[in-house]
């Protein structure tokens, strides 16, 4: 039990129709919350969506689900950041939370897809690894 999170809301990493550059990263701030601070010490697997569909700004996977197609999996180790302890009011009891902060980064080679995080330590920017995962022919695993 940690806090409350919405389901199925998509975030846009990449905006649509957005020139892509190989020397431009690409990045979105995240927060993962778990109940267990060991939680942390376990590579996360998360889909990638793209979005197909003619609005501008999608925010919920449900609202047109023939119009998001995933295109990768992203397999991120946040065991090097530290958590940050949080306390909920749930259900008339408190509980204890540990949250982590870490940026996604998406960087477009010349053949490639790349992915890091990025996470806060002592005021300085620090990078981890990421890997992007698809199936043996080329789709998302």
């Amino acid at each position: 039990m940690g806090k409350p999170v919405l389901k199925g809301y998509f975030s846009v990493i990449l905006p649509k129709n957005m020139r892509v550059t190989e020397s431009t990263e690409y990045r979105r701030s995240f927060k993962t919350y778990r109940a267990n601070e060991d939680d942390f010490n376990h590579p996360k697997v998360d889909q990638i969506f793209s979005y197909k569909g003619e609005r501008p700004n999608p925010k919920w996977l449900t609202d047109e689900p023939d119009e998001y197609v995933v295109e990768c999996m992203i397999k991120t180790d946040t065991s090097m950041v530290k958590p940050v302890q949080g306390v909920s009011y749930t259900n008339g009891g408190l509980r204890i939370f540990y949250q982590v902060d870490f940026d996604i980064i998406l960087l477009f080679g010349l053949t490639e897809l790349k992915a890091q995080i990025a996470y806060m330590e002592n005021g300085v920017e620090k990078r981890g690894p990421a890997t992007v995962m698809y199936d043996n022919d080329g789709s998302a695993a």
